[in-house]
């Protein structure tokens, strides 16, 4: 509310002094006939205007030239014609006498009688002239007035980001004042962390869904601004060199707004690398080169401030501070530190479960291979690893048109080793009838190895399993030779556990014991494990040396596949709980004693 006051009153102070200039000139310049001022527009607001005589309204010529002349920057001279009387109408912009952009959005216009016997040229030049120096007396002050309201909503941004303590809170302050003052959509402060832009509050809102596709498109746009270190803006000002804007226009799209900027700030403790940025939306249409330059201004002074609170936030020190803050200014500082610590003497000393953890990995209780039983090429494959297959079911078949060449040779021959056998039969002829049965049988032999190979190109499921390893749907064609693993089968019903049982930890493990196993896959449900034996031999691997021990599931679940990993937890009892967490430390400890002698 005095902030409010405070602006209602330094504008009163202007407008009576602007009013007091106009009636100063009106009072030398006998020949005016209305003037109106308008003055440069605050930041944020609109355009505000004074007139002479301020007891009848602008005419509308007056008030279109100054119009045109604020908007284009440019002189705007016209000759006005009635039946008894003519006028010179000029309208000069406030920043065309000084070339300052801090009174761009300001122009004057005047209204001036001119005798019918002056020549037009000669007249309009002596206004331009008159007019150009009463606005010289104008500008200085109008450019101190601009200069204060910049640097006093600089200033309110930033009481506004230093009035809160939490990050959080700052920012919203920072994105809402900033979004009230100037007159946009919506502003966001968003952080850059580890060169990821993290939005960290939005104006007028107090939970940011940063799943949603304009957060995504924002996000975008940030990381756009702060890779080339500039401030970006769509559409782009006439007076900035051209820069890649791609995701600002896609942010424009997604937002519904007519223009988007983005003004990075920097991280003055690393040396000046880009921390975050502030991110503008506005439907009102792109920003003046001064709003431009005053979020740069802006951006630059609360950008270090906001970038401190957000330090103070992440660090440990200051996470600890804001949890243990409220309950520090409720029971003082010694009594809080005496209850802490009989708090953790008493949950050191207080028995605990003492579990020996160890990786662990689910395995199939039978493995099954699905070799080839003859030489050939793979002419189907049904299945691949990860697939469920049932008892007799066609896991691949290898091609056997060879196969069935050599059965139809064999068949027709014995056809023809039964007939010459018959003949030689009713002939009588007993040594033909005996070469010819030794025939025979050598021939059904070979049928018969002929069928069995036939049945060994199709390979069947031998029970209900989960195919572990093999897949050859992308390779048909490709040759194998006999005995070659096509696929690898584990059933469904059994499994055993596999742990990797640190040696250090081995002499606390015996068979039968009990635990729990908490696989990747399911983290929330443990499953009851038993120890079945322990192999006696060490395993060297990836830098560190274990036991396999083998563990049996009391009650398997649906779900569980073969190469399933996770931790396994063996209970060994009860022990003081700082005795299990030092217990790595007082090994290593003796044995460091005992390898010097000590």
């Amino acid at each position: 509310m005095e902030e409010r006051g405070s602006q209602r009153v330094d504008r009163h102070i202007e407008r009576d002094w602007a009013a007091a200039w106009l009636a100063a000139i009106a009072g030398v310049w006998g020949e005016l006939e209305e003037a109106l001022l308008c003055l440069p527009p605050a930041p944020g607001g609109a355009r505000r205007t004074l007139r002479w005589p301020e007891v009848t309204p602008a005419s509308p010529a007056l008030l279109t030239a100054a119009t045109e002349c604020a908007r284009n920057r440019e002189p705007e001279i016209l000759e006005i014609s009635r039946k008894r009387a003519q006028s010179t109408l000029v309208a000069l912009p406030l920043c065309g006498v000084t070339g300052d952009s801090a009174l761009a959005g300001g122009a004057l216009a005047l209204r001036v009688r001119r005798a019918p016997e002056v020549e037009p040229t000669a007249e309009r030049k002596r206004v331009v002239a008159q007019a150009e120096a009463l606005l010289s007396t104008l500008t200085p002050g109008l450019r101190e007035r601009a200069a204060r309201e910049r640097l006093s909503l600089a200033l309110q941004v930033l009481a506004s980001c230093l009035e809160w303590e939490a990050c959080g809170a700052a920012s919203l302050a920072v994105a809402t004042q900033l979004a009230l003052r100037l007159s946009c959509d919506r502003v966001a402060v968003v952080f850059r962390h580890r060169d990821n832009p993290r939005i960290e509050a939005v104006s007028n809102s107090a939970r940011v869904d940063r799943r949603s596709r304009w957060a995504a498109a924002l996000s975008a746009a940030v990381s756009e601004a702060c890779d080339q270190e500039t401030t970006v803006c769509v559409p782009a000002p006439p007076d900035r060199p051209s820069l890649a804007n791609l995701a600002h226009v896609r942010l424009c799209e997604e937002a519904s707004a007519r223009s988007v900027w983005t003004v990075p700030f920097a991280n003055s403790a690393r040396g000046g690398e880009t921390a975050g940025a502030l991110c503008f939306e506005s439907a009102a249409g792109a920003p003046s080169p001064e709003t431009l330059e005053l979020c740069e201004d802006i951006a630059a002074l609360v950008g270090p401030a906001l970038q401190l609170r957000r330090r103070e936030r992440d660090s440990l020190g200051g996470r600890w501070s804001a949890l243990v803050r409220p309950l520090r200014e409720r029971v003082g500082r010694r009594n809080l530190v005496a209850a802490v610590a009989l708090f953790l003497t008493i949950f050191a000393l207080a028995p605990g479960d003492f579990r020996i953890g160890a990786r662990a990995k689910l395995q199939g209780r039978v493995v099954r291979v699905a070799a080839a039983g003859v030489e050939g090429y793979v002419a189907e494959a049904h299945v691949r690893a990860g697939d469920l297959v049932r008892e007799g079911s066609l896991l691949a078949r290898l091609d056997d048109r060879d196969l069935q060449i050599e059965r139809r040779n064999w068949t027709g021959k014995l056809a023809q080793l039964e007939r010459e056998y018959r003949d030689a039969l009713a002939r009588h002829d007993r040594s033909r009838s005996s070469v010819l049965d030794a025939q025979l049988a050598q021939a059904r032999a070979e049928l018969d190895l002929t069928e069995a190979r036939l049945a060994r190109t199709q390979l069947i499921a031998p029970f209900d399993a989960v195919v572990t390893e093999g897949d050859w749907s992308q390779r048909l064609g490709a040759p194998v030779e006999r005995g070659d693993v096509l696929f690898e089968l584990a059933p469904l019903d059994g499994y055993r556990i596999v742990l990797e049982v640190e040696e250090r930890d081995i002499s606390h493990v015996h068979q039968g014991q009990a635990g729990a196993l908490a696989l990747t896959a399911l983290p929330g449900e443990p499953l009851q494990l038993t120890v079945r034996r322990i192999i006696p031999i060490t395993v060297a691997e990836d830098g560190r040396t274990f036991f396999r021990v083998e563990a049996d599931l009391e009650a398997p679940r649906e779900g569980l596949r073969p190469g399933m990993e996770g931790v396994a937890k063996l209970d060994a009892g009860e022990r003081q709980r700082i005795q299990v967490w030092s217990r790595p430390l007082v090994d290593a400890l003796r044995l460091w004693l005992w390898r010097w002698g000590v």
